[in-house]
């Protein structure tokens, strides 16, 4: 593993039901939520959450309800998977810290 002074944190939000998801919908990422955590005082630096716009699937009110993310919003905010991807490369540094992730249940 990479020790560096900063941790990057990411959290993955993705479309979801409460039950199946309907015919031709899939779960799909529509928000990546970034922060940076100093790593000796644990204060965080930076926190971001970027909107992605799923390319087979709607937000359910299910879903909406679990992580307060709208379909409206996903229309009017959400960029592209690849594109997230690549604000996460530039603006981050992402090859050259170390890697956490959250875990709900």
């Amino acid at each position: 593993m990479k020790i560096t002074d900063n941790i990057l944190i990411i959290d993955l939000e993705a479309t979801c039901w409460n039950d199946r998801p309907p015919r031709g919908q899939e779960s799909e990422i529509i928000e990546i939520g970034i922060c940076i955590m100093d790593a000796k005082t644990g204060k965080i630096l930076q926190n971001e959450g970027i909107l992605v716009k799923p390319q087979f699937s709607k937000a359910s009110p299910f879903c909406t309800e679990l992580t307060s993310i709208t379909q409206q919003m996903l229309d009017d905010e959400g960029i592209l998977l690849e594109d997230a991807l690549d604000i996460l490369r530039a603006e981050y540094d992402s090859k050259n810290l170390t890697w956490a992730s959250l875990w709900k249940l």
